[in-house]
């Protein structure tokens, strides 16, 4: 389970969406197939779903493209997470649902018109930046009611490693916290830590057969021979070392957000 198994699955799942965007008669000006989220960062688990948009300017008509580009992808047995939206509707559900702004940041182009694709991922990371002390108070709220929600996964008995405090949501919302260009984090020890993360749960996934982010008790063996670790306590101590290290960092961060909201 490496990086590279990561950006293989993405680019099969990039050529796949990029040949049903192609017979749908999708336009080459005026509209894009983009990935967002996990997609977006080319981070797909073994049992990931595809999260994608189609999005068009303003009186470009993509309905019958819409309606046939679902197909071809549905039929390869692809699991699709999908929406169509113009671009003022993109930047309407940026501004009014913090996850939707969140995995607008990871925009990717996979088919269509690529200079769409550079103005939306361009307009969001604007929108971000100049809106980011209005909206880092909620995000601290989602960030902590997710914590007190599912627990802290250097502790957690069943771990989960992607809503857990410490985990892979966590070290995305991180990187969402320097995109804001109010602060900055310790990046070599966060992307460290986020990969090893994602390639914990690879593992979890190959070993479970289906798509999960928590590590059952009677994985835990299996997940330490796909890690090439000793045994099924050390893969225990590496994750919650792992939790342990990305919780630090978060910590850190936010308490550098909240000085910086504190200024005049």
């Amino acid at each position: 389970m490496t990086s590279a198994d990561r950006a293989r699955r993405a680019a099969e799942a990039d050529a796949l969406c990029a040949r049903a965007y192609t017979a749908s008669g999708g336009p080459d000006v005026g509209a894009a197939l983009v990935a967002v989220g996990g997609y977006g960062r080319a981070e797909l688990a073994p049992c990931s779903d595809l999260d994608v948009v189609l999005v068009s300017d303003e009186g470009v008509d993509v309905g019958e493209v819409a309606r046939q580009v679902w197909y071809p992808l549905w039929d390869s047995g692809t699991k699709l997470d999908h929406s169509v939206r113009t671009m003022p509707e993109m930047v309407g559900a940026a501004d009014t649902d913090l996850k939707v702004a969140l995995g607008l940041l990871d925009v990717r182009h996979l088919a269509g018109d690529p200079n769409l694709t550079l103005r939306l991922r361009t307009t969001m990371l604007a929108h971000w930046r100049r809106g980011s002390r209005d909206r880092l108070p909620a995000l601290r709220d989602l960030v902590r009611s997710r914590h007190e929600r599912v627990g802290e996964l250097a502790h957690l008995s069943v771990p989960d490693l992607k809503e857990a405090e410490g985990g892979i949501r966590d070290a995305t919302v991180l990187k969402a916290l320097v995109a804001t260009w109010l602060v900055d984090v310790p990046h070599v020890e966060l992307e460290r830590g986020r990969v090893a993360l994602l390639d914990v749960r690879d593992a979890v996934q190959e070993a479970a057969g289906r798509p999960t982010d928590r590590v059952a008790p009677e994985l835990w063996s299996e997940v330490a021979h796909r890690l090439d670790l000793d045994d099924a306590r050390a893969a225990q101590v590496h994750v919650r070392e792992l939790g342990r290290r990305i919780a630090h960092i978060s910590h850190l961060t936010w308490r550098r957000v909240d000085a910086v909201l504190a200024e005049p």
